[in-house]
């Protein structure tokens, strides 16, 4: 089996940058680091991704620059993951902050998963709660991690671990953007069923200030504008989301 590590980091968040390093020299990982796309000078081409009307419709307030360029640079872990050869990706966001036992925990799960088909990635950066199936313990010296079908996928892309097959399929998924990446994978993985999270989560954050929405000089950007029946339109999303998270976990048992 073969890992490939990835930290998205933007060039301008050098802190960041330095502590993310610094912790993964303690738990003696490496990863490459993946210029994050910023937000504050995307490009022609990037912004064409975007498709702002369905994000309005569909979502119900547009995107900040900053989501876009988190969205993208996710997307080029991707295509760099399955450009690389290697069986799987590990994607972490800069403000990540894992559990000691990570590094033993990471080679048991990669272990695991390389001989257990159907998923397509794991959150290893927010628990599994609602709907959640545990499927195997991943067993560290003298510690059990649940492992679990997280039928309601948890948010927050702060570290993901990818297979090849769920990289493709992201990428056909991926464009037009129309809301934030760990809102898309959410909703993704609660309809395909393929996604994976434990029942701790190994990855929590930093709690470093997010800079997504904030241009190079640290000043506040604009976060979009929001639809007056935005609360309807996440109320609808987030109910469609449950029914088809239980409908799935129900499907899940067999009959008695």
């Amino acid at each position: 089996m073969t890992l490939v590590p990835y930290l998205i980091n933007l060039d301008r968040a050098t802190s960041r940058r330095d502590a993310a390093v610094a912790q993964l020299h303690q738990l003696n990982l490496s990863a490459q680091i993946v210029p994050a796309v910023d937000g504050a000078t995307l490009t022609e081409a990037q912004w064409a991704c975007y498709d702002a009307q369905a994000a309005f419709t569909r979502s119900g307030r547009s995107l900040s620059p900053g989501e876009i360029g988190c969205y993208l640079s996710h997307v080029d872990c991707a295509r760099r993951f399955l450009a690389s050869g290697a069986e799987m990706a590990l994607v972490l966001e800069d403000d990540f902050k894992a559990d000691p036992d990570f590094p033993a925990l990471l080679h048991e799960l990669t272990r695991h998963l390389s001989d257990t088909p159907g998923w397509d990635v794991v959150n290893l950066g927010n628990t599994a709660k609602r709907f959640a199936i545990v499927t195997a313990p991943i067993c560290t010296e003298g510690r059990q991690w649940p492992l679990c079908r997280a039928h309601h996928f948890p948010v927050l892309t702060t570290a993901l671990l990818w297979s090849r097959e769920g990289a493709r399929a992201f990428l056909a998924n991926a464009f037009p953007i129309f809301r934030p990446v760990d809102q898309m994978l959410k909703d993704w993985c609660i309809r395909s069923g393929r996604g994976l999270a434990f029942a701790t989560a190994p990855v929590t954050t930093s709690g470093a200030e997010s800079l997504i929405g904030r241009g190079p000089g640290g000043n506040p950007r604009h976060r979009g504008q929001r639809r007056h029946l935005y609360p309807l339109i996440r109320f609808r999303r987030s109910l469609a989301n449950t029914v088809i998270a239980g409908v799935n976990y129900l499907a899940a048992f067999p009959p008695a």
